[in-house]
């Protein structure tokens, strides 16, 4: 194995596919880099076996071959590196690569090869070709609520369905569902997936073409992103039908600046407390004003207000401040509508034009420190 390659293309092509590259493992191989040298062209692989990354780079290939390199270890020394050529070589033993820059030499001790775990192969695939934006718009716009805790794994992922014309997320925490969908290019098939949240974050860090195509098997989620491919596996089991749960009728109906009350509402968490697990935020409000108000034993007490039209009963109502600034800022236009039931029942957050926006909140009781 001999090539020599770009050390800046190299460098962010390794960035890219670290990204499955796991924090802990039992298996050292995976905290490794494939690199599989061919046809002019240098193959990057990475994975934890339930994310991979593949991206290829263009390469000067004087002898073809594969080696498994310690990913981050590789990563530092090439970023620590100025621009230029990188020359690669495979040492006699075959388990050792030497990497030659100017005057320098550096030799690096590898993985077997034949430890690195295949790429899974997708069988009975339905496939579509989506617009990137909107994909990363639906997706990145739902997966703030997916639930961090372990315990009902389903709720951890980003429920997608994409058919009839419609691209769908939806993920909730027990606490907030938030929704998102879009228009997207008809397809004759219909798709239906659970993706693990952490997995999509990574996805959305990615850069990629214009439209991507996406795969979805059983078990795993292929996205050919153009230079970079991106296999997800897919978590068992039904997501619950939470948005059949949802109140259709609400007694009160707050509309808002969204900058505004976002605003608003970051500059009174400040004086939340931040030894309770949620901080608190108070609201009330008049058909004018709505009146925010969060309190601290050690800081004090903030009260802002806000202009507003509100239509309705007025009562008192606590949200989690996190929660309800989340819910604002996912929301992409001028004006949010604030929709209550009670003080106690949940709550929908909807932004006139944005029609693909939904956000549902759950109050906190008071006097209580989390919900």
């Amino acid at each position: 194995m001999k090539f020599t390659i770009d050390n800046t293309i190299f460098a962010s092509a390794l960035q890219h596919v670290s990204r499955a590259i796991p924090n802990r493992t039992t298996l050292p191989v995976l905290s490794g880099v494939l690199l599989s040298a061919r046809d002019s062209k240098l193959k990057l692989v990475a994975t934890d076996l339930e994310l991979a990354i593949e991206t290829h780079i263009p390469a000067n290939v004087a002898q073809e071959g594969d080696i498994v390199l310690p990913a981050r270890y590789l990563s530092e020394l090439v970023r620590r590196i100025p621009g230029g050529l990188l020359d690669f070589e495979k040492t006699e033993n075959g388990s050792s690569v030497s990497i030659r820059w100017g005057r320098s030499e550096y030799i690096i001790n590898g993985h077997p090869v034949d430890q690195f775990p295949s790429l899974p192969q997708l069988d009975k695939t339905a496939e579509i070709t989506l617009p990137w934006q909107e994909l990363t718009t639906v997706l990145g716009g739902s997966l703030f609520a997916a639930s961090q805790e372990e315990i009902r794994a389903v709720l951890t992922g980003l429920y997608v369905t994409i058919g009839d014309n419609r691209l769908q997320a939806l993920s909730t925490d027990g606490f907030r569902i938030a929704y998102r969908q879009t228009s997207v290019p008809a397809s004759q098939d219909q798709i239906s997936m659970i993706i693990p949240g952490k997995n999509v974050s990574e996805l959305l860090r990615l850069p990629a073409e214009q439209n991507i195509k996406v795969k979805a098997g059983e078990n795993q989620v292929f996205f050919d992103l153009g230079e970079i491919k991106f296999v997800s596996r897919l978590l068992d089991g039904t997501y619950p039908p939470v948005l059949e749960l949802i109140p259709r009728e609400y007694r009160v109906r707050i509309k808002a600046g969204r900058q505004a009350l976002q605003d608003v509402c970051e500059r009174a968490s400040l004086c939340t407390d931040p030894r309770e697990k949620a901080q608190s935020l108070n609201l009330k409000w008049n058909e004018e004003t709505l009146y925010v108000t969060a309190s601290s034993p050690t800081l004090g007490v903030i009260r802002e207000e806000l202009p507003i039209h509100a239509e309705g009963e007025k009562f008192e109502i606590i949200f989690n401040a996190r929660y309800l600034i989340e819910g604002l800022k996912s929301a992409r236009a001028e004006e949010v509508v604030l929709e209550l039931s009670g003080p106690l029942t949940a709550a929908r957050l909807t932004a006139p034009g944005d029609d693909g926006f939904l956000y549902i909140i759950m109050p906190m009781k008071p006097n209580e420190g989390s919900i």
